[in-house]
């Protein structure tokens, strides 16, 4: 990571610390909802969602593959160092409940 990708995900860790009480990843939405039941004392938490991405395939040469896994994960360097963040933080949250 840049130091300007680190820098931003350390602003969005630090607004997640101050600003939210709860937070999670949809990795395993029904496991954080269980979690989160758990953690307020209820019984369930009915929470609806839909899953709306769709995908094509693509037929790519090997290179092609290569140099777009490569810009994917240069522009998807933040959303993945705050998705680990918050994933690492969940699972210390919840670990006492398990």
């Amino acid at each position: 990571c840049g130091n300007g990708v680190a820098a931003s995900a350390d602003s969005a860790e630090e607004s997640l610390r101050n600003n939210f009480s709860v937070y999670g990843t949809v990795e395993n939405i029904d496991l954080f909802l269980h979690r989160l039941a758990l953690l307020l004392g209820v019984d369930a938490i009915d929470m609806p969602f839909k899953n709306k991405s769709k995908s094509k395939a693509l037929n790519l040469s090997y290179q092609e593959q290569r140099a777009l896994k490569a810009f994917v994960n240069k522009v998807s360097a933040e959303d993945v160092a705050l998705f680990n963040w918050v994933r690492e933080r969940e699972q210390e949250a919840y670990r006492h409940l398990l």
